[in-house]
């Protein structure tokens, strides 16, 4: 088993319901159809020359990588961006062998084998929070991207607001309340 990851990079660097948009379509259905036992999303905007890219990252098989890539790159969403030339590009990288391979090479060993797991709950949890009826096969784009911009500023305005009891409490929790030194 491989970390194998899907990066979408887009033209914009500031059009963040686009990442929202794909988590709750494309991503969400080559999740919900190839069911791999661990994955997550990863969001990021830099000023580089990566610049604005989601990835979706799956522990899976070489063989089970067709599979997962054909659901993305043929779901109605990445063609309506890619219409609207939004996408700038699309890649597959297969990483090296290893469970912690997507975690930060300064962890400590335990903390690199962990990470992923945490990370695919939290992804699983955010996917829960979009779950909706909203069918943007029959609106136009206009309505898509109204509608996913108003969800991505709730799931800001929600981190915002509550993000420090909900998640940051609740971790230091878990960790026995010890001291932060926050560095984001």
């Amino acid at each position: 088993m491989n970390w194998i990851q899907f990066k979408i990079r887009f033209n914009d660097p500031t059009r963040f319901w686009i990442d929202i948009f794909l988590i709750d379509t494309a991503i969400r259905h080559a999740i919900e159809k190839r069911k791999p036992d661990l994955w997550r999303f990863h969001r990021r905007a830099a000023k580089d020359s990566i610049g604005h890219q989601l990835s979706l990252l799956c522990y899976i098989s070489k063989q089970e990588l067709v599979h997962v890539q054909y659901e993305l790159i043929n779901h109605k969403a990445i063609q309506i961006l890619e219409r609207e030339d939004i996408i700038k590009s699309r890649s597959v990288e297969i990483m090296k062998p290893g469970i912690e391979k997507t975690s930060d090479i300064h962890w400590s060993e335990p903390l690199q084998r962990s990470w992923p797991y945490f990370a695919h709950g939290s992804c699983q949890m955010i996917m829960g929070l979009l779950e909706n009826d909203f069918n943007f096969q029959k609106k136009k784009f206009s309505e898509v991207e109204e509608y996913y911009t108003n969800l991505s500023d709730g799931l800001e305005d929600m981190f915002t607001s509550i993000g420090s009891h909900a998640f940051i409490h609740h971790l230091s929790a878990l960790f026995g309340y010890a001291p932060l030194k926050l560095r984001i």
